[in-house]
C-alpha cells in the first residue's frame, strides 16, 4: 500500500466524497424532526383503549383436557358507527400516526377454553369458528362500546405439526460430519504442531496441509489472537478501530430494536422513544444506517488494496475480478449457509411456546427461499418473504463488493481523466433511483420508525 500512485489518490478523494455526500445526507434526515405533531390524548384515555397485545398463559392451556391455544388478529370498529363511543376516537388519533402501533388491530394469544369457554368446538377449521370467536371477542369489549371481526387466526394444539423429514437428516448428518472433520483437523495439527517444527512448517504451506490448517481450531486461534505487526496494518490501525466501534453499535442498535419484534405489554413507550427527538430517540429509530459506515469502511478497505495492487503493476483484469468474487463467496457462504440449513430445518422443532407461530413461518420461508441466501440476492428477490432477516446485510455487503470490484476496475481502465464524470453519474442516478422508489411504494419523504 506504499506510494499509492496519482490515479489512486484522485480515485480515493473522489469516492470518499462521494460517500461522504450520502452519509451527510443520511445523518441529515437521521437527525430530522419526524414525529409531527402528537396526538392529544391523556395517559388515563390511554389506558382506556384495548390492550394491542395480550398473552394468556400457555403451559396452563396445555394442561387443560380440550386444549385449543390460537394466535388472533381481532379488527376493532364501533357499535354504533354514527356515535363512535370516545375511546374510538382515541384509537383512531393514536393510530393516525406511523410511529405508533395500530391500536384498532388487536393481536391476542388466546387460550379459547378460558377466555372464550362458550366455543363449543374447538377446531379452527370449522366454519363456525371464527364467527363464534368474533362474539366472544366483541362481547368481552361490548362495554367499550366496540365489536370486531377475527380476520387472522392460526391455532395449536398439543399434537405436534411437524414431523422430522429427508432434509432434517441431512442437515444433522452433514454437521456431524462437519464437527467430525473439524476435530479431526485439529488434532493432526496438533500432532505436527508439538512434532518436528520444520517438518510443521513443510506441512503448513503444502496443498493438503492448508486445507487441514484452515479447519484446525488451533491453528485459527493462533491466527486470531496474532496481531500483523506489517506497515501496512499500522497504517490502518484506526480503520480497524472504527470498524470494532461500528460493529459493537450495530449489534446494541439491533439488541434494542428486536424488543419491537415481539408483544410487548406497554406499548406506549415504544410509540413515545420514537417520537423523541433527542440523541436516545433518534438513535434507537437510525441507528441501522450504522452499517452504512461500516460499508463504506469495506468499501475503502478493498479499493485500497485494489490500488496496492495497482502500484506494483499487476493488472486488475476481469480474471482477477472473477478470482476475488469466487473467494469473497467461498469465505462467507459456509457460515451462512449452517445458519439458512438451521432455520429451514431443526429451528421448527425447538421447544412449544405462544409464540411459536413466528418461527414456524420463519422455517417455511427459508425452506421457499433458501437460494435467494446463497446467491447473495435476498434484498431484492422476494424481499418480503426473506429467509433468516438479520442476514440481509451479508448479501448487501456482496452486492456492494461487487459493484467496488468493478467500478474501481473500469476507472482505473478509464483514467483519472474519467473520474469525475463517472462519480457524477453514479451520484445522478442513486439520487434518481431513490426518487423513483419513494415514488413508486408512495414512501414519506422523511425516515420514521414504524412499529408494524
Amino acid at each position: 500500500m506504499s506510494g499509492v500512485n496519482a490515479f489512486g489518490s484522485h480515485l480515493i478523494t473522489t469516492l470518499f466524497k462521494m460517500r461522504l455526500l450520502g452519509c451527510g445526507i443520511v445523518l441529515t434526515l437521521i437527525f430530522s424532526s419526524t414525529s409531527g405533531k402528537l396526538p392529544d390524548v391523556t395517559d388515563e384515555e390511554y389506558a382506556a383503549q384495548p390492550p394491542v397485545f395480550h398473552i394468556d398463559d400457555y403451559d396452563t392451556c396445555m394442561l387443560l383436557k380440550h386444549k385449543l391455544y390460537c394466535y388472533v388478529h381481532f379488527q376493532l370498529q364501533p357499535n354504533d358507527k354514527n356515535k363512535p363511543p370516545p375511546v374510538w376516537n382515541t384509537i383512531q388519533k393514536v393510530s393516525s400516526h406511523k410511529t405508533h402501533y395500530r391500536h384498532d388491530l388487536l393481536r391476542h394469544f388466546i387460550c379459547i377454553p378460558t377466555t372464550c369457554p362458550k366455543i363449543k368446538v374447538l377446531n379452527e377449521t370449522d366454519p363456525g369458528f371464527k364467527r363464534d370467536l368474533s362474539s366472544c371477542l366483541s362481547e368481552k369489549y361490548h362495554h367499550l362500546g366496540l365489536k370486531g371481526e377475527v380476520t387472522k387466526v392460526l391455532c395449536k394444539t398439543s399434537d405436534y405439526p411437524y414431523q422430522k423429514d429427508y432434509m432434517d437428516y441431512i442437515v444433522l448428518g452433514a454437521l456431524i460430519a462437519y464437527m467430525l472433520w473439524i476435530a479431526f483437523a485439529s488434532f493432526y495439527d496438533l500432532r505436527k504442531r508439538y512434532g518436528d517444527l520444520e517438518e510443521y512448517k513443510k506441512f503448513a504451506v503444502s496443498s493438503h496441509g492448508k486445507i487441514i490448517t484452515a479447519f484446525s481450531i488451533a491453528s485459527n486461534w493462533t491466527k486470531l489472537k496474532s496481531e500483523n505487526k506489517s506497515p501496512e496494518a499500522e497504517k490502518l490501525k484506526c480503520v480497524q478501530g472504527i470498524r470494532v466501534y461500528m460493529s459493537f453499535l450495530v449489534i446494541l442498535v439491533h439488541t434494542i430494536v428486536s424488543v419491537t419484534a415481539i408483544p410487548i405489554g406497554n406499548p406506549k413507550f415504544i410509540e413515545e422513544l420514537n417520537n423523541r427527538n433527542d440523541f436516545l430517540g433518534e438513535f434507537s429509530k437510525r441507528g441501522v444506517f450504522i452499517l452504512s459506515f461500516h460499508f463504506m469502511m469495506s468499501t475503502w478497505v478493498l479499493i485500497m488494496s485494489m490500488l496496492a495492487k495497482s502500484d506494483r503493476k499487476e493488472p486488475l483484469s476481469l480474471d482477477f475480478i472473477i478470482k476475488s468474487i469466487i473467494k469473497r463467496y467461498v469465505r462467507l457462504l459456509p457460515v451462512l449457509l449452517v445458519l439458512v440449513a438451521l432455520f429451514a430445518t431443526w429451528f421448527r422443532h425447538l421447544p412449544y411456546g405462544p409464540l411459536w407461530f413466528g418461527i414456524c413461518e420463519e422455517a417455511e420461508r427459508c425452506r421457499q427461499n433458501w437460494w435467494t441466501n446463497i446467491l447473495f440476492i435476498q434484498s431484492y428477490v422476494n424481499k418480503y418473504f426473506m429467509c433468516h432477516i438479520v442476514s440481509w446485510y451479508v448479501g448487501v455487503e456482496m452486492q456492494y463488493y461487487i459493484f467496488a470490484l468493478v467500478l474501481v476496475a473500469l476507472l482505473n481502465k478509464l483514467g483519472r481523466s474519467k473520474i469525475p464524470y463517472v462519480t457524477s453519474l453514479l451520484v445522478v442516478l442513486t439520487i434518481l433511483c431513490g426518487f423513483w422508489d419513494h415514488y413508486r411504494h408512495g414512501y414519506s419523504s422523511k425516515l420514521a420508525a414504524n412499529p408494524e
